[in-house]
């Protein structure tokens, strides 16, 4: 007889039979509980369309904002291959986006620069970035192109968006502000030179005749000329930077060697008067635009020059403080009197009284120095101690890999 796995007949086996009810019963439960489930399936498929319908709704809304963009829009996946277009893309540089979807960035569209850029936003785990581009030399045509780093739910890179703005116009005016300035500037610096030169001659001539008082007005008019004059020196100099923080020249360099390159533009200034200028601390990477901070920097000690003296000093110290440069600048024996204006503040009448004041060395140089540091995501914070003759300027920088 043949035996099963247990060892036991198939006689010997007990059979199991179920009644009718008990099968009735069965079938009826398992048909409530298929109900149930056809229900939650039927209310989770009406969810799902639900949301589809939405994301449907919100994907054609957001379509429409993208095309109508004034704004050409360039999107790219990590390989570097294209996404997305908009309208304003495809009219502008006139190309269809069947035939730039899933082709390599510099196969179908080149951009001097751009590739070298998106390499380096990938290498620095940047998210931001933006470069200008003249399509063709002979035309006067720019663009402003703005990269901005698409990332995933982990913060992985899924690609990058690209803006392509037309600055034209922008650029045109931005030369004819230039050289508007430059035209008046020059215009006004004539005549000036030969005013003060005249004072100049005047007061050489007529000084054993004069007394106290009219002494004392001769060198205000002849102080207040020379500081017209930095003054208009300023404006060439301003003229000829970039008021725009997307345009700036954003390079790495090494905090050191920034102020190395202050310190050699503004000895002649320093030895003049006699102000020994110490440069010490820990050398730190900053992403700036060097030449921008440089003149800044530049601004603010020729400022602290016109205060100085023979018994001066001016330590600069560089330290970094979690993810920020601190730059300190710490002056000894600056003489102060009561009739000094707080050329450190930015309202009118501050300005004004710099143009008149006593001290030639002090002219709008701190205003534009404080602008400059802020275009960089900076502050700067000034301190006088009048009772110890010192006086401190902080400037933080966030360093480069922020």
């Amino acid at each position: 007889m043949p035996k099963n796995n247990g060892g036991k007949s198939v006689s010997q086996m007990r059979i199991h039979t179920y009644s009718r009810d008990e099968i009735l019963r069965k079938l009826e439960l398992s048909q409530r509980q298929i109900l149930i489930f056809s229900r939650d399936l039927a209310r989770v498929y009406r969810a799902e369309k639900a949301t589809r319908r939405l994301l449907q709704i919100v994907h054609q809304k957001l379509r429409a904002i993208v095309d109508s963009m004034s704004d050409g829009m360039l999107a790219i996946d990590e390989r570097l291959f294209v996404s997305d277009v908009n309208k304003t893309f495809e009219r502008v540089f006139n190309l269809s986006q069947d035939k730039l979807k899933g082709m390599p960035l510099a196969q179908v569209f080149s951009v001097p620069g751009l590739q070298e850029k998106l390499r380096y936003m990938q290498e620095k785990k940047l998210r931001f970035a933006s470069l200008e581009w003249q399509p063709q030399k002979s035309v006067e045509q720019f663009y402003q192109v703005n990269i901005s780093e698409i990332q995933g739910q982990k913060k992985e890179n899924k690609g990058y968006v690209l803006l392509f703005r037309d600055i034209t116009e922008r650029k045109r005016l931005e030369r004819l502000k230039s050289r508007f300035v430059t035209f008046a500037s020059h215009e006004i610096r004539t005549p000036l030179h030969g005013l003060i030169g005249f004072l100049n001659l005047i007061y050489e001539n007529l000084q054993n005749r004069l007394n106290d008082e009219e002494k004392h007005h001769f060198r205000l008019l002849i102080e207040s000329g020379e500081n017209l004059r930095c003054i208009i020196e300023e404006m060439l100099q301003v003229s000829t930077l970039k008021d725009d923080s997307t345009l700036m020249n954003l390079k790495e360099i090494s905090v050191q060697e920034l102020l190395q390159t202050v310190l050699k533009r503004i000895s002649f200034n320093a030895n003049a008067v006699g102000v020994e200028i110490s440069l010490v601390g820990e050398d730190v990477a900053l992403f700036v635009d060097h030449q921008l901070i440089a003149k800044a920097i530049e601004s603010i000690l020729k400022s602290i020059i016109g205060y100085a003296n023979y018994e001066t000093s001016i330590q600069i110290h560089s330290t970094k403080e979690m993810e920020t440069c601190k730059i300190t600048l710490f002056c000894k024996n600056i003489h102060f009197d009561d009739t000094d204006p707080d050329v450190f503040g930015d309202n009118q009448s501050s300005m004004d009284t710099q143009i008149c004041g006593r001290n030639r060395m002090w002219n709008l140089g701190f205003p534009l120095a404080e602008e400059i540091i802020q275009w960089h995501h900076g502050s700067i914070k000034v301190e006088k101690q009048k009772d110890k003759n010192s006086l401190f300027v902080v400037i933080n920088f966030p360093i480069s890999s922020n």
